[in-house]
């Protein structure tokens, strides 16, 4: 029973670390459907992430392999993959930085007005 867990989190950990891949090269902010921004646009934090998902798999793996203690780096790893992220949505004018949101806020307000 033990090794059927132990199966469950290896596979969870390795799913999680693939979609933390391919989540940080999607759309992380969409301006009125013109302005699309990933993460790994212009060196953005989506390179944290994609480092934080594959040091986590190789942790998680160790872990299965060698010793429990890979398995805090695992927790780490994703930890600071999802800090990344939620900072970056706290902080979207930052994420945002060159292109001017006001002037496509702007022209919806004014043509929804015309």
């Amino acid at each position: 029973m033990a090794s059927l867990k132990i199966a469950h989190i290896l596979w969870w950990g390795l799913g999680s670390a693939l979609l933390m891949v391919i989540g940080a090269f999607g759309p992380w902010a969409k301006v009125l459907g013109l302005v699309s921004i990933s993460g790994t646009d212009d060196g953005g934090d989506g390179w944290i992430v994609i480092v934080a998902a594959v040091g986590g798999g190789i942790a998680l793996l160790l872990w299965r392999t060698q010793s429990r203690r890979w398995l805090i780096g695992a927790v780490v790893a994703g930890g600071a993959g999802l800090a990344t992220t939620i900072y970056d949505r706290i902080d979207i004018e930052r994420t945002t930085e060159g292109i001017d949101l006001g002037r496509f806020v702007a022209r919806a307000g004014a043509s929804t007005w015309q």
